[in-house]
C-alpha cells in the first residue's frame, strides 16, 4: 500500500471505552465512500477492506483510508497529538467534549452518531412546513444543533439556518440544516474519550466533519467534499499547530502505486505504474486530494516498516512528518531517496 501525506499550517490559538461505532454511506453521484465515525474514513477498519469505490457497484476502490492528524507544543513545549492511521478509534472518538475540554461518561447520544441528509429533504422542508399535514423528516429533528448545557456540552454544536432568529433549533418553526451539497453526513468527534495508539498526549480537540457529494455531468460527480471545523476545547493553548491528511491511496490493486504532489495547485495524487492495473484494466485512473482553502506547507510518503523513513512509532516521529522531517529529525531533501541531500525541500515527488 502506497501512503501519501499532505500538511498544512493553520493558525489556532475516567476513560471511555467504544466497542461499537456506526458507519453509512455517502453515494450520491459516481462513487460510494465509507464514512464510519471510528476515525479511519473511507475504509471498512472491521474487515480490513478499502471503502472509496468509484465507479461504484464496480467493487474497484481509489483510496483505501483517509484520516487527519493534528499536534502542536503547550506553553512547557510539550507536544500534544491526536494522529489518526488505521486503527479504529485509535486517536480519535465519537461525540462531543464538555466546554473545559473532557469526556463525559458516556458521551451525550445527540452528539456522537452519523447525522445523514439529503438536500432535497430540506427543500422540501422549506416549501412544506406550516402545511396541514406534513410531518417533519427525521434528518431534520434529528440535527445535532445543540448541546446538553447540563452536562457541559457547548450549547451551539452543528449549523443551521435559523429561520425566526432566537438562536434556538426548532425544525417545526422553519428552521434546518445548515449543509452542502446535495447529500450530505455530519459527525462529531474528539481526541479525548480514551488513551490515544499513538501514545501521544491528548489535545482536547471537538473536531466537525461534514461530508458530502454533487451529483453533476462533470468532474464533480466522481468528487467527494470534506468540510472540518477543529475547536480546542482545552484550556491550553498550542503553538506551531499543524493539521495533516492521511491518505492510503491504493488505487486498485496498490502494488504498483506511485504518488507526488503539486504544490502550486494544492493537490496531492496518486496514479498506477503502467497502463495497465490488477483491478481497474487498461488505462486506470487517478485519484487527488485537493486543500481548497489553505497552501500545503508538507508533502511526503512513507516506507511501510522500520527505519528513519518508515511507519512513525512515537508522538514525535508524526510531528516530524508534520513539519517536513525524517524521524530523526533529518529535513527531506531533494534528490536520491529524499534523506541526506544537501537542498532541502518540504515536498517530496514535487
Amino acid at each position: 500500500m502506497k501512503s501519501l501525506y499532505a500538511f498544512t499550517l493553520l493558525t489556532c490559538s475516567a476513560f471511555l471505552g467504544h466497542s461499537q461505532y456506526d458507519a453509512s454511506y455517502l453515494e450520491f453521484n459516481n462513487l460510494r465512500a465509507t464514512i464510519s465515525n471510528n476515525g479511519v474514513f473511507f475504509n471498512n477498519a472491521g474487515i480490513f477492506s478499502p471503502g472509496y469505490e468509484i465507479p461504484k457497484g464496480s467493487e474497484n476502490h481509489a483510496i483505501y483510508a483517509m484520516g487527519f492528524w493534528f499536534g502542536g507544543d503547550d506553553i512547557n513545549g510539550q507536544l500534544k497529538l491526536s494522529a489518526q492511521t488505521y486503527t479504529e478509534g485509535g486517536d480519535q472518538f465519537p461525540g462531543a467534549l464538555t466546554a473545559g475540554g473532557t469526556a463525559t461518561a458516556p458521551v451525550p447520544a445527540q452528539t456522537d452518531g452519523i447525522y445523514a441528509i439529503n438536500k432535497s429533504d430540506i427543500d422540501y422542508h422549506i416549501a412544506n412546513v406550516g402545511e396541514v399535514g406534513y410531518v417533519t423528516p427525521s434528518s431534520i429533528i434529528d440535527w445535532p444543533a445543540h448541546g446538553d448545557v447540563a452536562e457541559g456540552i457547548d450549547f451551539n454544536l452543528a449549523p443551521f439556518i435559523d429561520v425566526d432568529g432566537d438562536g434556538i433549533y426548532d425544525p417545526e418553526a422553519g428552521d434546518y440544516p445548515k449543509i452542502k451539497g446535495d447529500q450530505a453526513l455530519y459527525m462529531i468527534m474528539n481526541d479525548k474519550a480514551d488513551l490515544h495508539e499513538t501514545g501521544a498526549d491528548a489535545i482536547g480537540l471537538e473536531i466537525h466533519y461534514l461530508f458530502y457529494q454533487y451529483a453533476t455531468d462533470d468532474y464533480l460527480n466522481n468528487t467527494t467534499f470534506v468540510n472540518m471545523r477543529v475547536i480546542n476545547r482545552s484550556t491550553q493553548t498550542l503553538y506551531d499547530f499543524k493539521a495533516a491528511c492521511f491518505v492510503d491511496s491504493d488505487l486498485g490493486d496498490g502494488s504498483d502505486d506511485y504518488v507526488g504532489v503539486k504544490s502550486d495547485k494544492n493537490v496531492m495524487f496518486a496514479y498506477n505504474g503502467t497502463n495497465y492495473d490488477n483491478d481497474y484494466g487498461e488505462n486506470p485512473p487517478a485519484v487527488g486530494v485537493v486543500l481548497l482553502n489553505r497552501d500545503i506547507d508538507v508533502f511526503t510518503s512513507y516506507n511501510s516498516g522500520g527505519g528513519v523513513m518508515g511507519d512513525p512509532v512515537t508522538p514525535a516521529h508524526y510531528y516530524h512528518y508534520m513539519n517536513g522531517r525524517w524521524q530523526d529529525g533529518q529535513h527531506f531533501t531533494e534528490g536520491g531517496t529524499g534523506y541526506g541531500g544537501v537542498s532541502e525541500t518540504n515536498f517530496i515527488y514535487d
